[in-house]
């Protein structure tokens, strides 16, 4: 999967991880493959099995950074949780994001704070099993 956002030119400006084994490793290897600096990636706690409303405040307490005009976060957690997130932030209907899942979403918004339902649109949803690499 990492590969995958790699070819898509995909370049993240931060790494939000659950501390999880299983989500840290995933993120460990996917930030290798994209050429990110592990020592900048955060582990938040608050991610384990986090719900949709707690994913939400998440992503409004991420920092805007002066002259950044575009910011991409990836984050590393779990279900049923980020499903639902990113059902609710597109209005959209993914049954089931299965584990290495990849939702990439575009938030129509100024600031991170400013992110609420439905404000964000389903740019691709890609898993391991999809198509071949």
């Amino acid at each position: 999967m990492g590969r995958r956002l790699k070819k898509k030119g995909f370049v993240p400006d931060i790494i939000l991880t659950s501390p999880a084994k299983r989500a840290l490793e995933t993120c460990l290897v996917i930030s290798a493959i994209l050429e990110f600096d592990v020592n900048k990636i955060i582990q938040q706690k608050n991610l384990y099995h986090a719900s949709e409303d707690q994913l939400l405040n998440i992503v409004r307490a991420i920092k805007d950074r002066a002259g950044d005009e575009e910011e991409n976060v990836l984050l590393f957690g779990h279900n049923s949780g980020l499903t639902v997130f990113a059902n609710r932030l597109t209005n959209g209907a993914i049954p089931n994001i299965p584990t290495t899942g990849i939702v990439v979403i575009q938030l129509s918004i100024e600031k991170w704070k400013f992110a609420e339902w439905g404000c964000g649109k389903l740019i691709s949803f890609d898993f391991p099993k999809s198509k071949d690499d």
